[in-house]
């Protein structure tokens, strides 16, 4: 809370802006902000047009300085307006027209707690003894990195379509589990330096993170032997029966090899995500209480309890309304479905392997490989001749 009142008070208004265009994956990033900002009665009606054109922009600037009666330029030279457009048949119009231009304005202070925590977590590693020292100090690398990473997720589109990331609908996905990955790391970490679970001794090896490298590449072994196998006889089923297991939007379905290049390139990513989501559900259903059907429940809804939220919100406001909670989500509604089931299985995975084996590492690498081929195996993949 310190942070973002400090934040606040610390905002300046800026009065000359240089003349370089604005990248256009920037530009994205914060319309997407403000498209997502709150509207009277969920209308979710507001535009934002983004001019560029130079001709465009200066007649726009010269429009509203003449209704300002001033002769200077309202825009101080920015290279590009947003225009935030709002219908004239709501009554909130001027209000929803606000609240989306501010969460533009405050994006990017997300990644800025996460840093100011690290450079807390710093400060408190040098002031503390030697014992605690390495473990303050990594916790606290691990919160500036995390909050660096986030900083550049939602500020740049990393994943934008292309001939290296080819699919679309994965590009979302990827940068989505990334975030939450980046949101986990601060959240664990802050929980076990400040939430007492360092005071009770509790390790890395009881969450099955510390591992020697030999232990590690037989764990990638073992999920890539197992995901070779299941595949294998997923084709065989195909094959023979001429089908797929499939429930709705979650299916697993079988692939041209061209995928498979397609695919590694996303594995890398999506195994940060499994492994730091897996993590989490050890960590979250750790006590003696938790080893039963209700740790798996709980793990479960530790890995997709958002998602879900977000589907009881946006078609629980259709059934009630006739308009979804967000209106322009419609297809994107539609592919969460298939992310509940893989999430709630990957981190039951994930806790019954460690169980197992006392290894995160396992269920991380089965979950990167089986999740992020069924994902690319379900979507589109452009390929370039």
């Amino acid at each position: 809370m310190n942070a973002i009142l400090e934040a606040m008070e610390k905002r300046r208004s800026v009065r000359k802006y240089k003349p370089d265009m604005v990248p256009q994956d920037a530009i994205s990033s914060v319309i997407s902000a403000g498209l997502y900002a709150a509207s009277g009665m969920n209308r979710q009606d507001t535009i934002i047009i983004a001019v560029t054109n130079k001709e465009v922009r200066d007649r726009l600037s010269a429009a509203n300085a003449e209704i300002m009666g001033t002769k200077s330029d309202p825009f101080y030279g920015a290279p590009v307006v947003l225009v935030v457009l709002a219908s004239k048949a709501s009554p909130t119009r001027v209000y929803d027209g606000s609240l989306t231009a501010e969460p533009i304005r405050w994006m990017r202070y997300a990644s800025d707690i996460a840093l100011l925590l690290s450079v807390v977590g710093i400060v408190l590693a040098a002031r503390s003894t030697e014992d605690d020292r390495k473990t303050w100090l990594s916790g606290s690398v691990c919160v500036l990195i995390a909050s660096i990473v986030l900083r550049v997720l939602v500020t740049k589109n990393i994943f934008e379509t292309n001939a290296t990331w080819q699919g679309p609908t994965v590009n979302s996905i990827v940068t989505w589990a990334l975030i939450c990955a980046c949101i986990s790391i601060v959240t664990m970490v802050c929980v076990y330096l400040f939430g007492g679970r360092k005071q009770k001794g509790i390790t890395l090896e009881q969450y099955g993170i510390a591992a020697k490298p030999v232990s590690v590449a037989a764990a990638f072994c073992v999920a890539l032997l197992v995901c070779v196998i299941a595949y294998a006889c997923l084709f065989a089923v195909d094959a023979i029966f001429k089908t797929d297991f499939r429930i709705w939007t979650f299916a697993f379905k079988t692939f041209e090899a061209s995928a498979i290049p397609a695919a590694v390139k996303y594995m890398p990513f999506f195994f940060v995500y499994y492994f730091v989501s897996g993590a989490a559900a050890i960590s979250n259903t750790s006590s003696e209480k938790l080893q039963g059907g209700w740790g798996y429940l709980l793990a479960a809804l530790t890995n997709m309890g958002g998602i879900l939220l977000w589907l009881v919100l946006q078609y629980g406001t259709l059934f009630r309304t006739g308009v979804a909670f967000y209106p322009g989500q419609a297809l994107g509604g539609i592919l969460l479905f298939a992310l509940v089931p893989s999430l709630a299985i990957a981190s039951c995975l994930a806790k019954y392997l460690y169980k197992k084996t006392g290894s995160v590492y396992v269920a991380a690498f089965l979950n990167t490989i089986l999740m992020t081929m069924m994902t690319v195996a379900n979507t589109a993949i452009y390929f370039q001749a």
